[in-house]
């Protein structure tokens, strides 16, 4: 009899969504799926009937949530995507058609009424999650559980709810928080009326929800579960949201980051809630969030599961440039590891992912190695197209941690004209000894560049295939090169407008073409331990005095801008590159370690989804992305060296890329705000 009743409401279930998409867990493209909807109503009491029946429920729940590394803009693959690399300064894409929707967000081309059709937004599904989650929740001492399978079968509970929140925040805005309630569906209009929670109160819900979930999530999951969230992932969030909720944007504008100031207010200074005229977003500064952002990090690092990923020098390593002072081992110094093969094998699929200590959280990730297809080149398999920027090659340092843009020293030089005479092997990477030399610009550079940059003449060894011919290819991206602008004449936007393409995820055996060709599955590091380290030492140089901050265990804390721990923290990023650590120069001013802060993670998390928000969080997006993409002249020769200057890009998608404060967040969509206009929409939308 229940169940014929459930579905006697089934018309009144899809009315009341009418009333209040949002709250109802749906929008207009959500009823193509009702399907799924009639089977949760009628097989509600089986969810409850045994531990395993709910356990499946649970995580195919959490199934619908967002691929973590679908950060490359187009969905077709794994469902939604974040605008990520398309949608910064770190990557250039031409690509606007064919679900490829950063690319039109990007040139502007998406509103709040039309968002809804693309594969960047989330409110709906995100609140769709939220609903389930609140079912379980409100039923599970229907199940038969033992206390512990309870316990923790709640703390996931919690931290799937909470996980759902915070991508809300972080791609719409501030949340409308439903809190345990599951909305009835036959209530008159008025019972869905509703407002946002402020940018603070939707940060606090978030946060104590993912506090509860700690408690009862556990410290390990078993290799065979590697992915589901750890106690470790649920503090690693924390940090990460904390960090952002202290940054200037949602901070008043304060903070170490000076040319944001003042940037809350003229992003949000005028976006008021209705009924109690509250600012949604925070505009007096608290420094005191940025002491609560360090022991957030702090109580990560204190831990003692997690380190950077290191693999022991051999003697395949190099020496270490005579720049470098501090030669002690890692992690107190850059000696004893092999840099580019500890950088390079968390991301290429060379590494067992499950036992990597860095990663606080993180997935095998199946989009990841399908997105590799977007660096190879027409003629081998690929597209081409997922460009990197002058500006990422330009920020890599060179190998004894100079900057490029200064002179170069004697032991490392650096030049922008000439080329490199011979073959430099070192770690398992080839540098030159194609057909043709590899220009200046990319000799003598750090680890990391040479883990991450494809640049013309750089070697793709491809040798999962076993034709020969298809092995341990140079590309050249010049016109008279293999794989140029007009050798893929059959689709004008699959190739590079910079000259540069990612190899970041892209193993030596990757290959796209050819017999037996393959890829190596691909991990995904969610929160790595090298972007706890540095956002404790983020959070400590934004403080200007003492601050105190009581923990969850109820402990005390104490906070302040010690130099000492901002280097013990920062240094060991730079060491497991095989880069020196900061000058005390840079550790003395805040201006100077927020700027060094600001160029190591865009180096650092290069194509990993934070560089999007560290912009926008840090007030400096319009400023950052305003900015002309330029790269080589890839309608230049080798032969005569016209392709090696530095070049604006002016193609049509370069030019009419837009950039706007409205931007800091994607709409909700049109249709949501006006079945419950009490909402509100997104300043400028």
């Amino acid at each position: 009899m229940r169940n014929i009743k459930f579905m006697q409401t089934i018309k009144t279930f899809f009315t009341a969504i009418f009333l209040g998409g949002m709250l109802s867990f749906g929008s207009c493209g959500d009823f193509m799926n009702i399907n799924e909807y009639t089977r949760d109503m009628l097989t509600y009491d089986s969810i409850f009937s045994g531990k395993e029946r709910l356990e499946a429920y649970l995580w195919a729940t959490a199934a619908r949530l967002p691929h973590e590394g679908a950060i490359w803009g187009n969905g077709a693959a794994s469902g939604k995507s974040f605008p990520g690399i398309a949608c910064s300064d770190e990557g250039f894409i031409q690509w606007i058609s064919g679900g490829w929707h950063a690319g039109q967000f990007i040139q502007g081309t998406l509103n709040a009424d039309n968002i809804a059709s693309s594969n960047l937004s989330i409110w709906g599904e995100m609140y769709q999650i939220i609903r389930k989650i609140n079912l379980i929740i409100a039923n599970i001492d229907k199940c038969a559980l033992s206390a512990i399978e309870r316990n923790e079968l709640l703390g996931y509970s919690y931290f799937i709810r909470a996980y759902a929140y915070s991508h809300l925040l972080m791609v719409h805005g501030p949340v409308v928080l439903v809190g345990d309630r599951i909305y009835e569906t036959n209530m008159t209009p008025d019972y869905y009326i509703t407002e946002r929670a402020t940018y603070d109160e939707s940060v606090e819900y978030i946060c104590s929800e993912l506090e509860k979930s700690a408690r009862f999530i556990p410290l390990k999951v078993t290799v065979a579960n590697f992915g589901r969230p750890t106690r470790g992932a649920v503090y690693g969030l924390i940090a990460r949201i904390r960090l952002q909720h202290a940054s200037p944007l949602f901070n008043g504008g304060g903070g170490a980051s000076g040319v944001a100031a003042g940037s809350a207010r003229s992003y949000f200074g005028d976006w008021k809630r209705a009924s109690d005229g509250a600012d949604f977003v925070n505009q007096t500064y608290e420094e005191k969030r940025w002491a609560m952002a360090a022991y957030c990090a702090k109580r990560v690092m204190d831990m003692n599961l997690y380190a950077l990923h290191t693999i022991e020098a051999d003697n395949s390593t190099p020496e270490l440039p005579a720049g470098i002072i501090n030669r002690n081992d890692f992690p107190d110094g850059p000696a004893g590891i092999d840099p580019y093969r500890s950088y390079a094998e968390m991301f290429n699929g060379e590494g067992v992912a499950a036992n990597n200590p860095e990663f606080v959280w993180g997935r095998m990730e199946p989009v990841v190695a399908s997105y590799t297809q977007h660096s190879f080149p027409k003629e081998y398999g690929g597209y081409g197209g997922m460009a990197l920027t002058q500006k990422v090659v330009d920020a890599y340092f060179l190998a004894d941690g100079s900057d490029p843009v200064a002179p170069g020293t004697l032991d490392c030089p650096y030049d922008e004209s000439g080329f490199m005479s011979g073959v430099k092997t070192f770690s398992g990477y080839r540098l030159g000894g194609g057909s043709y030399p590899v220009y200046n610009m990319y000799v003598n550079r750090e680890a990391r560049f040479y883990a991450c940059v494809g640049f013309s003449q750089c070697l793709w060894p491809m040798l999962s295939t076993t034709e020969t011919a298809r092995n341990n290819i140079y590309f050249g991206y010049a016109t008279d090169d293999n794989v140029g602008k007009y050798k893929s004449a059959g689709n004008v936007e699959d190739y590079t407008t910079t000259g540069y393409v990612s190899k970041k995820y892209v193993h030596p055996d990757d290959a796209w073409t050819g017999t037996s060709a393959s890829r190596l599955p691909k991990p995904f590091g969610i929160i790595r331990y090298a972007e706890i380290l540095l956002s404790y030492a983020e959070a400590l140089n934004n403080l200007t005095r003492e601050w105190t901050v009581t923990g969850s265990d109820s402990i005390e804390y104490t906070f302040s801008r010690d130099v000492n721990e901002m280097a013990k923290a920062f240094n060991q990023v730079r060491y497991r590159a095989g880069l020196p650590g900061l000058t005390d120069v840079q550790l003395a001013e805040r201006e100077l370690m927020f700027a060094a802060i600001e160029r190591e993670r865009m180096i650092e998390f290069l194509h990993e989804n934070r560089r999007y928000y560290d912009i926008r969080r840090w007030g400096v997006y319009l400023e950052r992305d305003s900015e002309p993409v330029e790269g080589m002249n890839i309608e230049g020769k080798r032969s005569d060296g016209s392709y090696y200057q530095r070049t604006r890009l002016d193609n049509l998608r370069a030019r009419s890329r837009v950039t706007d404060r409205k931007m800091v967040w994607v709409p909700i969509t049109s249709n949501e705000i006006k079945r419950v206009p009490s909402i509100v929409q997104n300043p400028g939308w």
